[in-house]
């Protein structure tokens, strides 16, 4: 299944399981697309890696700021790429 926004512009995204600063522009690159608003590069915090026992699914987490509305864009963004890409390398 291809996702349905263009990951060319992120490489070769090695044995799908890309970088933390690719998920972090990616998680940006989809809410800038559906907002045309340049902010949430300010508004998503950095990727960290977690032990696999804090997300069972999931090796990552993130940081996210700003008011209610946008932490909830910011979840659904983040469910995307999780759903995508459960894995990071660091």
């Amino acid at each position: 299944m291809a996702p349905p926004f263009p990951l060319e512009r992120f490489g070769r995204m090695s044995e799908n399981r890309p970088t933390t600063d690719e998920l972090r522009a990616l998680i940006v690159e989809i809410l800038q697309g559906a907002t045309d608003d340049d902010r949430w590069d300010r508004l998503v915090g950095p990727v960290l890696l977690v032990p696999i026992w804090l997300h069972i699914k999931s090796n990552w987490d993130i940081d996210l700021f700003g008011e209610t509305a946008d932490r909830r864009a910011m979840v659904k963004a983040v469910e995307i790429v999780r759903g995508l890409y459960p894995h990071a390398r660091p």
